[in-house]
């Protein structure tokens, strides 16, 4: 334990979509017209990277996968 993993959200643009979570949140959105903000995710659809440390670049599902220690053994 004692492991925070930090992540790059995935955005998702929508129709509906905006830059909301630019203005409020600060996030770099990919355009004016993102709907959606992924964080954390596993999700096949949009499954986060670790942004840094000893998993860095590995997806979110990846490090679940092979180290469920670090949640927590569920």
């Amino acid at each position: 334990m004692g492991h925070i993993l930090w992540v790059e959200p995935v955005f998702k643009e929508m129709i509906w979509g905006g830059n909301q979570l630019k203005e409020k949140y600060g996030y770099a959105i990919p355009s004016d017209q993102t709907g959606e903000c992924w964080a954390p995710s596993a999700h096949p659809n949009g499954d986060n990277k670790i942004k840094e440390g000893e998993f860095k670049g590995q997806t979110l599902s990846k490090v679940f996968d092979e180290h469920r220690e670090l949640f927590g053994n569920i």
